[in-house]
């Protein structure tokens, strides 16, 4: 795994990611990159590939742009989401605690 990422990989708390090839993780040295793998062979949000991981969410941001630069990982590109119905969910959330 290359330290410094060649591309700049968007990998905002809501970018889905998937592995391009899971079994990738079976011979990866590397535990931390080999869980991030694993965990994404269905695609992932990447904020929720840091809980799974449990990995802090600088280190899965860093992991997620060095395997996105390296092309083990694919951002998954969907159509944006209107902020007025996410910022509702939220509320809706809060609410309920």
């Amino acid at each position: 795994m290359s330290p410094r990422p060649s591309a700049r990989t968007p990998a905002g708390p809501l970018t889905a990611v998937r592995a391009a090839d899971p079994s990738d993780a079976d011979g990866e040295p590397y535990p931390e990159v080999a869980a991030v793998l694993r965990a994404c062979a269905h695609p992932r949000r990447f904020i929720d590939l840091a809980a799974e991981t449990g990995l802090p969410l600088t280190v899965a941001r860093h992991l997620v742009r060095d395997l996105a630069a390296e092309g083990r990982l694919m951002v998954c590109h969907s159509r944006p989401a209107d902020d007025r119905v996410i910022l509702e969910e939220v509320l809706e959330g809060l609410k309920a605690l």
